[in-house]
């Protein structure tokens, strides 16, 4: 039985794990799709034989792992990885920004680097500790209390719900500065 991760459990130090010493066998990883196979599936009408031969093209490439690695140095190379892994893992709230259109740039951070590795626990950490302290506030009341208790998928429905019930709302998210001299401040002093 798997045991659930929360949130909080980022903040306890582990080792990791040594990696696992079995292999599959070379005819696992070899098996080849032939078009007599593609006849044997039942007729799905509505699609042609050329859309069905495209649905099924990924399970027919052998060496899958090579052809993606050419892709991946062709279209990102290192230095393209490293900076959009560093904006993901350095995801800071812009003081204009809502809830909203955090993370909808959090997610669009994502999807510009689909093989950045990071696992979800720890975007759903990074994305939370950029937030600015008023967007934080909103998560602490969206979660009814402290976000350590949710798993990482939780978390991640809850920034969905959150994000859908403030996108028309023009909340911000400023940061405090302290000794900041914003308009508010000069109408207090003014007083």
């Amino acid at each position: 039985m798997a045991v659930n991760e929360f949130m909080g459990d980022l903040d306890i130090p582990t080792i990791p794990a040594s990696p696992s010493s079995i292999l599959l066998p070379t005819a696992a990883r070899n098996y080849e799709l032939k078009s007599s196979h593609l006849n044997m599936l039942p007729s799905i009408y509505g699609v042609t034989e050329d859309q069905l031969q495209m649905r099924v093209f990924p399970y027919t490439l052998k060496d899958k792992g090579a052809i993606q690695k050419k892709f991946l140095e062709k279209y990102f190379s290192t230095q393209k990885t490293d900076m959009f892994k560093d904006k993901i893992l350095l995801f800071a709230q812009q003081d204009d920004e809502s809830f909203c259109e955090a993370w909808e740039r959090f997610n669009g951070l994502l999807n510009q680097c689909p093989h950045h590795g990071i696992p979800l626990k720890l975007q759903m950490r990074m994305f939370y500790k950029g937030l600015t302290p008023s967007s934080r506030n909103i998560v602490t009341n969206f979660a009814e209390g402290s976000y350590k208790t949710k798993t990482p998928e939780e978390m991640y429905e809850l920034f969905e719900e959150i994000a859908m019930e403030t996108q028309h709302t023009d909340t911000r998210g400023k940061r405090v500065v302290s000794g900041s001299n914003d308009a508010s401040s000069v109408q207090i002093s003014k007083l």
